[in-house]
């Protein structure tokens, strides 16, 4: 996908989205920004597309770290907030699961209170929804999440009922859910997923082709902010030009999405 490539879709609430790879590699890749591939940036954007998801609102996070594969992960309230708003969803019960002092009583509690001498094993949650005589049960074992995290220290308890409701929520709504992973279940800590509101920038219109650009109603570049297609860039490496830039690309973005050489080196001119 070109560093300048436009996908737009409708938000939940009619609003417009508009992401780009290079605006997706400068404002929203939490951690090392330069190690993201142009898949894992291309991934990121799609799979915003299919839920829906506005990154710039925290809902979704690109995370990566050094050469480990990229993490994505939705916000913390996608799963409930979204549950709320369909027809079909009537409730949900989740709480934690212990074992006794003794290790001989397992019991499912509301909430995620643990007594002293008692042990969390996990946490469960029951959603319902219409159409179903049962609700739907799911119950995660502790065994399963790791213990070495900030918060599953900290907050155990919550953490796994946290993690049985967005469990739970997936089987109930496949359609909706499915493919999308909370950081809890991804072992994503709160460090990760800074809060606050991303600035959005306006992406009205972006041109990959000269003839794109002058087959553009006269005036729309101005009125919609953008120059079209800016000065060339020329590889130092190989001595490619590219003679059709986009106005808001980098030299980075070029290097990412030119396979002119072994190691494209772009400079804007």
């Amino acid at each position: 996908m070109a560093s300048n490539a436009l996908i737009a879709y409708k938000l939940d609430n009619g609003d417009d989205m508009n992401l780009t790879p290079g605006r997706v590699r400068e404002l929203l890749v939490n951690g090392d920004k330069d190690k993201v591939s142009d898949r894992e940036v291309t991934n990121f954007m799609m799979l915003c597309k299919a839920h829906r998801l506005n990154p710039f609102t925290r809902e979704a996070y690109l995370i990566k770290y050094g050469s480990s594969p990229a993490t994505m992960v939705v916000g913390k309230e996608v799963f409930t907030k979204r549950a709320q708003k369909n027809p079909r969803f009537k409730g949900f019960e989740a709480g934690v699961s212990v074992l006794s002092s003794d290790k001989t009583k397992l019991t499912r509690r509301d909430g995620s209170m643990v007594v002293e001498g008692e042990t969390l094993v996990g946490g469960w949650c029951r959603v319902y929804v219409d159409g179903y005589e049962n609700p739907m049960f799911d119950e995660v074992s502790m065994r399963e999440y790791p213990a070495g995290k900030s918060n599953w220290t900290s907050k155990p308890a919550t953490m796994i009922r946290k993690t049985a409701i967005v469990h739970a929520l997936r089987e109930a709504f496949p359609d909706e859910f499915g493919g999308l992973y909370d950081a809890v279940e991804m072992g994503v800590g709160e460090e990760d997923m800074p809060e606050g509101d991303v600035e959005q920038p306006r992406i009205e219109a972006v041109y990959e082709t000269a003839d794109e650009a002058s087959a553009a109603p006269d005036g729309a570049e101005e009125e919609k902010g953008l120059a079209g297609l800016a000065t060339e860039a020329v590889c130092a490496n190989c001595g490619n030009v590219v003679s059709e830039v986009a106005a808001d690309a980098t030299a980075q973005d070029l290097d990412a999405g030119m396979a002119c050489c072994e190691s494209p080196s772009y400079e804007l001119r």
